[in-house]
């Protein structure tokens, strides 16, 4: 509550010099043109904003909120600023959480090599086969524990080979080939893609998240699929190797032994099982199911095979028997993997034993990951000789008539877009969140202006609901599973808000699930999660400070619902409401993190890329992500006349591209002489200037 009161005071104390500077700097009397003119429009734009009362220009800023601070003019509140600034606190959170989730990573891997070293003691039958899986099982843990740390001790100098090798080719993060180890390719596994675990968005900014990242992109990477007795063989002694570890001696409270649990049930005995759980379940809530079995359930199938604490026989017999339970679990649970990640040829048997399978740690399944599979799958004649999907799919998928009207040319793929609706439900934190752009692309209000119905509104709302959708999928580029191909005049009000009143209320709701969420799951406690030097405070701060701002989050969106709601109605602003538009860009620079006066010379980094498809055929993945905010002009229309505010949108790209970026080569080449064009349905909207080299503007 004292960090709140704190930010509150600076705020407050703020807001006389803003009110001064807004009222000093008010818009002279006079046509809208002269004003737009002196905004340096040329006559083709200011034309084009006439015709569609709203234009987006080349004009750039280094962050979404700058356009907001001390404006000469009347501001528009777009639902892209409050986006940005959920996006932004919303990553450093998680940041918060992935620090935590590498410590306990790390415990996990070393407590089960440690047990996987006994794990066949009283395994009797196939000695080439349990000796075979227990190797394999071995490397892929070996090779996670090396990332995370160093090589184990004490490995069969054959096994150390292998797992240095792994290791080289993780760091490397280039080749694309199937290591003998794996055992000869065949048509659901050609090889593996090394290129996916080269680090990429926040996890670049420390050695501990690049480690992490590297770690958990192995782990995801490797499967186990229960067709094969070896793999299927090695999934057991994973999940006894995870039973063993919640046995081991100063693991025990009271004579218990340890059990998985949910991580959000109430508190009871914590052991490297939990920090197992803990690993997996934070992010079925944030993002949604895993595409594939994990190392818990493995846990929990082996438990059904042991005899006398982990004894069991290989046979022909006990693997089919083992191999009948799981198909007979994924036919009652409705279970399979529906996302390939691999580099594999279109399967021509796709019965069910074949898409169950397991991965040490799997990623998760997304909406845009599941409709990818659908509408690039080379076995539907609709769809042969089709490489990389776009992202106006996904806008479809949200609601988008306009999206859809631009895949005319494509009709399998709207067939299949209209068949996968439910796609867009769920409980997870992602759904939530895609649901709040659903908001953005249903039909305007009955009282919204009447540039809510024009084509340039529709492309600058499907532009807000892709570039969010980018800017999710960059926070969760390691978790969430990647599909991939089959091989101002007198008397004016400061401002408007976007007049989208059931946008702001979801996602405040949304920002309220989030901020309890990331407490359960530690993010918001008082530990040391490596963002602190930012502050130079102690985590006890730090935490406060966290909590304070997602509080403020909430807040503002409450607020913006509120003013939305008003102004639809024609009620006017009171003036704490227009205070509240004044003071804005201030309060929403605080959930991007430049407390007192650093909105005044803001960090240049709003780019964000995310690489969310491949195409091995091609040797290209599919890019999305979102340019320096652009200044959006809006005539609004107000008591009879129409008056020029100015808001800031965030341009969508996506562009087809030979390898993955990290954020920072993203704005290299947004700044370079090769950027990508903007995409053509956004042309109704961008001004004659387009959207080229940004012309950085900062008032």
């Amino acid at each position: 509550m004292r960090t709140r009161q704190i930010l509150a005071a600076i705020v407050a104390g703020l807001l006389p010099a803003l009110v001064a500077a807004q009222e000093k700097m008010r818009q002279p009397a006079g046509p809208w043109q002269e004003l737009a003119r002196r905004c340096q429009m040329d006559d083709r734009t200011v034309a084009r904003l006439d015709r569609d009362r709203v234009v987006v220009t080349g004009h750039a800023y280094k962050q979404v909120f700058s356009p907001y601070v001390s404006s000469r003019i009347p501001v528009f509140i777009t639902s892209d600023s409050i986006l940005n600034g959920f996006h932004v606190l919303f990553e450093e959170t998680l940041a918060r959480l992935e620090t935590a989730q590498a410590d306990r990573l790390q415990r996990v891997v070393a407590a089960l090599g440690r047990a996987l070293s006994q794990v066949d003691k009283k395994v009797t039958g196939d000695r080439a086969l349990i000796a075979a899986a227990k190797q394999r099982a071995t490397i892929v843990v070996a090779v996670a524990q090396a990332l995370l740390d160093k090589v184990p001790p004490d490995l069969p100098p054959a096994v150390a080979v292998v797992v240095r090798d792994e290791v080289k080719r993780v760091q490397e993060a280039r080749e694309r080939m199937r290591p003998a180890w794996l055992g000869p390719p065949d048509a659901w596994l050609v090889a593996i893609d090394y290129g996916r675990c080269r680090a990429r968005g926040f996890y670049t900014r420390s050695e501990t998240l690049t480690r992490y990242f590297r770690a958990v992109a192995w782990l995801q990477a490797i499967p186990f699929r229960i067709r094969y007795d070896e793999e299927l063989l090695a999934t057991l002694m994973l999940g006894s190797a995870l039973e063993r570890v919640s046995r081991e001696p100063g693991l025990q409270q009271s004579g218990e032994s340890l059990k998985p649990r949910r991580w959000l049930e109430p508190e009871g005995p914590i052991g490297l099982d939990d920090d197992a759980s803990r690993l997996i379940e934070v992010f079925r809530e944030l993002i949604g199911l895993g595409d594939d079995w994990d190392v818990v359930q493995a846990e929990s199938f082996a438990a059904r095979c042991t005899n006398e604490r982990m004894g069991f026989d290989v046979s022909p017999k006990s693997l089919a028997a083992w191999r009948k339970c799981m198909v007979d679990q994924a036919e009652r649970t409705g279970f399979a993997s529906l996302i390939n990640d691999q580099v594999r040829l279109p399967p021509e048997d796709d019965r069910l034993m074949k898409r169950i399978g397991f991965r040490v740690l799997p990623a998760h399944r997304t909406p845009g990951g599941i409709l990818f599979a659908r509408t690039t799958d080379p076995r539907d004649p609709g769809l042969r000789g089709r490489g990389l999907p776009t992202g106006l799919e996904m806008g479809a998928l949200l609601g988008s008539g306009y999206a859809m009207a631009q895949l005319d040319r494509a009709p399998r793929v709207q067939a299949i877009i209209r068949e996968s609706s439910a796609l867009r439900e769920g409980p997870s934190i992602l759904a939530e969140y895609l649901r709040c752009l659903e908001a953005l692309l249903d039909a305007p209000e009955p009282d919204a202006p009447a540039f809510m119905r024009s084509e340039a509104w529709q492309a600058k709302q499907l532009n807000t609901a892709l570039g969010g959708w980018a800017q999710i999928r960059h926070a969760f580029v390691l978790q969430a599973k990647q599909s991939a191909s089959w091989l101002s005049l007198g008397g004016v009000p400061v401002g408007f808000v976007e007049p989208e009143p059931e946008f702001f209320a979801r996602l405040s709701r949304l920002v309220r699930r989030a901020r309890f969420v990331f407490d359960k799951a530690g993010a918001l406690q008082p530990v040391s999660c490596g963002n602190e030097a930012w502050f130079g405070r102690k985590p006890e701060f730090v935490a406060s400070l966290f909590r304070a701002m997602w509080e403020d989050l909430e807040t503002l969106c409450q607020r913006l619902e509120t003013l939305a709601h008003k102004e639809l109605r024609g009620v006017p602003f009171s003036q704490a409401e227009e205070d509240f538009l004044v003071e804005y860009g201030v309060r929403l620079s605080r959930c991007s993190f430049h407390f007192g006066n650093a909105y005044l010379t803001p960090r240049d980094d709003a780019p964000r890329v995310a690489d969310v498809h491949s195409d091995p055929e091609s040797d290209r993945v599919l890019l999305v992500g979102v340019a320096r905010p652009r200044a959006l002009w809006v005539l609004y229309p107000w008591q009879g006349k129409e008056v020029l505010c100015r808001g800031a949108v965030l341009p969508y790209y996506e562009l087809a591209h030979s390898a993955r970026l990290t954020d920072t080569a993203w704005q290299a080449l947004l700044d370079g002489p090769y950027r990508p064009p903007s995409p053509s349905w956004l042309s109704p909207l961008v001004g004659s200037g387009g959207l080229g080299k940004p012309v950085l503007e900062e008032d």
